[in-house]
């Protein structure tokens, strides 16, 4: 991206002739990382708005051409997103379109699946939950429908099985639990439970920390220069328990990584995550840390 941040102000103020100058092309590989142009994916165009407001255009697109996504920024490295966002599928169709205040989402967030039908549309005030949320599948019929006030759950929590009848309606007040209410298929009362239950090493956190320490082989270049660290990793747990895809996002050495993914890839079967009662994949950060002891 060519610096037009530090001259933008004053090069805004003197574009007269049109209500868009296009200032800058960039190209992106399909992780969305700046790339050369013949090894890109993606490209964007950065055009200034010249009706008035000290703002830019970036338009984003697919490589056939088509568009991506439109928004607006206050400005470029640092990117401030502030204005109205679309977001399309290669075929045309309207993805998700929000609106930013200073980077934080404000209003309401309306996303679509392929086939053009509605799949959620929830509120936000300042980037965090506000008022009503509300999740169809891909035949219009409800997932979920809540209420949030400021980040936290507040009145009706309802989720529904595939037929639209409720599996459970329970009642927060400012993110606290206040009710609670499942139901059968049938429509019967039944036992409650929770929406949501994260994944777990058989025994809980402190036998995942004894095997860690059971496993864990401090590396000798570390261990000599009584160096210590954590390494953050990312791991995809199974309905069946089963860890796959695991990955480092953090770490302060290479040989901490290695071995970090060593350990974590022995580990047993996990309990798996939970949505309303049934068992699901879910992908969760682990922390394993090297410390001398």
């Amino acid at each position: 991206m060519k610096h037009f941040l530090i001259t933008g102000i004053v090069s805004l103020l003197c574009f007269t002739a049109s209500a868009q100058m296009l200032l800058d092309t960039v190209w992106y590989d399909r992780n969305w990382k700046q790339s050369p142009r013949d090894s890109a994916f993606y490209y964007r165009l950065v055009y200034a708005d010249t009706s008035g407001n000290i703002r830019f255009i970036v338009r984003d697109y697919y490589p056939g051409g088509s568009l991506q996504m439109e928004g607006f920024y206050r400005s470029i490295h640092p990117d401030v997103k502030d204005g109205k966002f679309v977001y399309y599928y290669p075929d045309g169709r309207k993805k998700l379109e929000c609106t930013f205040n200073l980077n934080l989402v404000n209003g309401t967030l309306t996303e679509w699946y392929p086939n053009g039908a509605l799949r959620l549309q929830v509120g936000y005030r300042n980037g965090k939950y506000h008022g009503p949320f509300l999740n169809l599948d891909t035949s219009g019929m409800p997932v979920l429908s809540a209420n949030y006030r400021d980040g936290e759950l507040h009145g009706k929590f309802i989720s529904y099985y595939p037929d639209g009848r409720k599996v459970r309606e329970d009642v927060y007040s400012n993110g606290i639990l206040k009710k609670k209410h499942c139901f059968t298929r049938e429509g019967r009362d039944t036992a409650w439970f929770p929406y949501l239950t994260l994944p777990e090493f058989p025994g809980g956190k402190n036998k995942f920390q004894e095997f860690v320490d059971e496993h864990l082989i401090y590396p000798t270049e570390a261990l000599a220069d009584k160096l210590q660290g954590s390494v953050e990793l990312e791991v995809q747990v199974g309905k069946d328990g089963r860890l796959v895809h695991i990955r480092v996002i953090d770490s302060p050495r290479q040989d901490f990584a290695e071995e970090a993914l060593r350990v974590l890839s022995a580990s047993p079967p996990w309990k798996p995550g939970y949505k309303d009662g049934k068992p699901i994949e879910m992908t969760i950060h682990i922390p394993i840390k090297f410390r001398i002891k």
